[in-house]
């Protein structure tokens, strides 16, 4: 998990607190389906952003904490075509 102690100014949004940080989180793993392969899925206080593209439009001064959850557990928390995991951003 990042919390807000580790973003530093330099970050402008969450994005750049992620590729700094943690760069894996943002990386698809395998491929759960040939037809449709899945990608790592943003949330934003709950709600389903989109891809790690997402991010972008995350203020860095807004964030409280960002927690990657694995394949296994982004399935089983979010539901189907979250095999490669789900990056959660909470704010202010």
């Amino acid at each position: 998990m990042i919390v807000a102690d580790q973003i530093e100014p330099r970050h402008t949004t969450a994005y750049d607190v992620v590729q700094d940080i943690r760069p894996r989180w943002m990386r698809t793993r395998g491929t759960d389906s040939m037809r449709n392969p899945s990608a790592v899925r943003v949330y934003l206080n709950s709600t389903p952003l989109g891809g790690v593209d997402a991010l972008r439009g995350i203020s860095a001064g807004e964030v409280t904490s960002i927690r990657y959850f694995g394949g296994a557990e982004a399935t089983q928390r979010f539901g189907p075509d979250h095999g490669s995991g789900a990056i959660v951003v909470a704010t202010r």
